[in-house]
């Protein structure tokens, strides 16, 4: 009701067909990495909270810059070879390491748009910016509110910047940009290539890159003496806001991007509610019938978990599906969270395997089982006519629907493909980068290491 007021009060002064209301909904997408950022605050002391105000705003600051100098280029700078609209056909430059033999669906990198200057100096190049970069923030945001005041200050930002101002930039012209991992449909035959409509990929990879700082430099925790299976909740009315505005800002983040046409906007929004809310509801069941009370703070990350596993494919899975894919992701979030706490012992306080990088997953794969071929025509560039010999056939997975074909294990395996890739390159990079990182500091300060004294 309030976006709706808010639309019909900028109406008379901005024309809508000229992306206002999308620009708004790209305004109300920043509620969901506030959201996240009030959910992991929830679970922190007081003194820790109020730190993680300043996590976040540290974390706009440093990927807007970088977003806006190179990470924009990296990630959209050929979006126009696919996208031939108004205001985007100037970027169509792709870096690819290959010979042109192997085809030209292998782009690694864009390499137009620095800074926004022609040919992105354009409206919808403006838009595409706006949509875009609450996305990049978030990717940074979660290693950050990992590793603030845990880890030594290069960490903290060398995670931030690692998330989201490399690895997000070059994921997301992989994705969304039309490089290699959208293209695997056209050269290896792969369904519709990589799909994923709104970033359980994005946050696979922050929760990768999360684990690897983990591994890397924090240690790890204690056994525990007080017996409590799952983390305390100091702020329990910051876990409850923090939900509410994922569920507003989740739908504004899916429906700011331009580029998602030729699906529902409504069933993307609806699935988008319902894959949260199951998210949020069966942990919350689990833990009444095993502890004979709810958990404030594990039915909100519940309900960020249901809505990450559910972004990839929210345009592609009827609404059953969507609750089905949710309350998965959701029931896994307190055995997940009880395994990384209890038994593998890794210090994780914002959940980021639980509630990114488990659900991340989970979506992914989940697309390629339960996308019904009703949506998603001509996605990636594939089928636009028809598809499996069926008109109008669009994304489809192992359950279609009815007159649709299963496109069984070919839709799969580009998810796997896609989803391993992200995952082990964050993984990679992260150990790397900590790695040596945490080396070099301990040699600098003369601290013992498995070599020797330094």
């Amino acid at each position: 009701m309030l976006f709706h007021s808010m639309v019909l009060a900028f109406s008379p002064i901005l024309p809508l067909e000229t992306g206002t209301t999308q620009a708004l909904l790209a305004a109300l997408g920043w509620l969901l990495p506030i959201g996240v950022l009030l959910i992991a605050a929830s679970g922190m002391r007081k003194e820790e909270a109020r730190e993680a105000t300043l996590t976040f705003l540290i974390a706009a600051g440093v990927t807007a810059a970088l977003y806006f100098a190179y990470g924009f280029a990296l990630q959209f700078g050929g979006v126009g070879i696919r996208y031939r609209t108004q205001g985007l056909s100037g970027l169509v430059w792709l870096w690819t390491p290959l010979d042109l033999k192997w085809g030209t669906g292998w782009g690694m990198a864009g390499i137009r748009g620095f800074g926004l200057l022609p040919p992105a100096s354009t409206p919808e190049a403006y838009l595409l910016f706006l949509a875009f970069l609450p996305r990049a923030v978030t990717a940074a945001m979660i290693p950050l509110l990992l590793l603030r005041h845990r880890a030594p200050l290069w960490a903290s930002i060398g995670g931030a910047i690692l998330s989201g101002g490399v690895l997000y930039p070059l994921m997301g012209c992989w994705l969304w940009g039309d490089g290699w991992l959208s293209n695997l449909g056209h050269d290896l035959g792969l369904g519709h290539g990589f799909v994923d409509a709104a970033g359980s990929s994005l946050f696979l990879m922050a929760g990768a890159v999360s684990l690897a700082a983990m591994q890397a430099i924090l240690p790890r925790k204690a056994a525990p003496h007080d017996g409590a299976e799952l983390p305390p909740v100091h702020l329990p009315l910051l876990a409850g806001l923090g939900a509410a505005m994922v569920l507003v800002g989740g739908t504004g983040w899916t429906l700011a991007n331009p580029l998602l046409g030729g699906v529902s906007p409504t069933l993307a929004a609806l699935n988008g509610i319902l894959s949260a809310l199951a998210g949020a509801l069966l942990p919350s069941l689990y833990l009444w019938f095993v502890r004979g009370g709810s958990d404030p703070l594990m039915a909100s990350r519940g309900l960020v978990a249901g809505w990450v596993a559910g972004a990839a494919s929210f345009c592609f899975v009827p609404p059953w599906a969507a609750m089905t894919i949710g309350g998965i992701a959701g029931i896994l979030v307190p055995l997940v969270t009880y395994l990384v706490d209890r038994v593998a012992r890794w210090d994780d306080p914002v959940g980021a395997v639980s509630t990114f990088l488990v659900p991340g997953a989970w979506g992914l794969v989940a697309l390629g089982i339960f996308a019904d071929g009703a949506s998603g025509v001509g996605w990636n560039g594939i089928g636009a006519e028809s598809y499996m010999g069926v008109p109008r056939q669009g994304v489809s997975g192992l359950l279609v629907a009815f007159g649709s074909k299963p496109d069984w294990p070919g839709q799969e395996l580009a998810q796997i493909v896609g989803g391993s890739t992200v995952l082990l390159l964050a993984i990679f990079l992260g150990l790397l980068i900590f790695g040596v990182g945490a080396w070099a500091g301990s040699k600098s300060l003369g601290i013992e290491t498995p070599s020797g004294k330094s």
